[in-house]
């Protein structure tokens, strides 16, 4: 008889234990993804901000081409004066690189040469400038630059510890690191904030922290309450379905 009575008990407690299993299963793999899915956009967001950079204001330097002997060149950039016309003029600055070999835009078609360019950065340091009028009768002007545009478009210049690419026929410009960490911040309650992922955007001075309400995207954080506002800073991990598809 008891056995009679166990074995109902038994079926009823393992139907049971099966149904909370197929309920619960799926509550715990979502929340298990959404987290994952969230803390990897996060991660991934905050790689590729810390990657940009940008044009700084007022940073462009003229530059020339001078003929060496044995097919070798070597450039020079020149600064601006920015100064406006009531303040003291900046002093002009000219930086040089050593003689260099340089790649024309017959040879920049060959992947090689493109991947070398590309991975190619070329260290100026500061002279003076009669070093530069000494070298006038070098100067192969205009068609050097064309000769070699897509060379100089895809090497970068350093100055110190600036980077400086090419924007046009005559000039290269700084660039600088769009966003940079920032560990914390005192709020208008004067309480510090602190946030492992949080940036500051140099050219603004904003701050910028993910949002696990938004699958970890970037918002603009609010230095008066400590919470994330306004729009999803682009681009973003779209997280629909518990799954990070593509950048906006």
């Amino acid at each position: 008889m008891k056995s009679s009575k166990i074995l109902p008990m038994l079926v009823i407690s393992a139907v049971a234990a099966t149904v909370l299993a197929f309920l619960a299963f799926p509550a715990v793999y979502d929340w298990y993804i959404s987290y994952t899915d969230s803390r990897d956009t996060t991660e991934g967001l905050e790689n590729y901000f810390l990657s940009q950079t940008y044009r700084a204001e007022g940073s462009d330097y003229r530059f020339k081409l001078y003929e060496k002997p044995n097919d070798r060149y070597v450039i020079v950039l020149q600064s601006q004066n920015n100064a406006s016309t009531d303040e003291i003029p900046e002093k002009i600055r000219y930086y040089a690189s050593s003689e260099t070999v340089f790649f024309d835009n017959e040879q920049m078609q060959n992947t090689a040469n493109l991947e070398k360019a590309a991975d190619t950065v070329i260290p100026l340091t500061e002279v003076t400038n009669e070093y530069v009028q000494n070298m006038d009768d070098e100067d192969c002007g205009m068609k050097c630059r064309a000769v070699f545009r897509n060379y100089l478009k895809s090497v970068k210049i350093r100055i110190e510890d600036n980077e400086l690419i090419y924007t046009g026929i005559q000039t290269f410009s700084l660039l600088k690191k769009r966003y940079e960490r920032q560990k914390s911040v005192t709020l208008g309650n004067q309480e510090i904030f602190s946030n492992s992922h949080m940036l500051k955007d140099t050219s603004t001075g904003n701050l910028i922290i993910p949002d696990k309400t938004v699958g970890g995207c970037y918002r603009q954080l609010d230095i008066q309450t400590g919470k994330p506002i306004g729009e999803i800073i682009s681009p973003c991990m779209r997280v629909c379905g518990h799954r990070a598809s593509s950048f906006k």
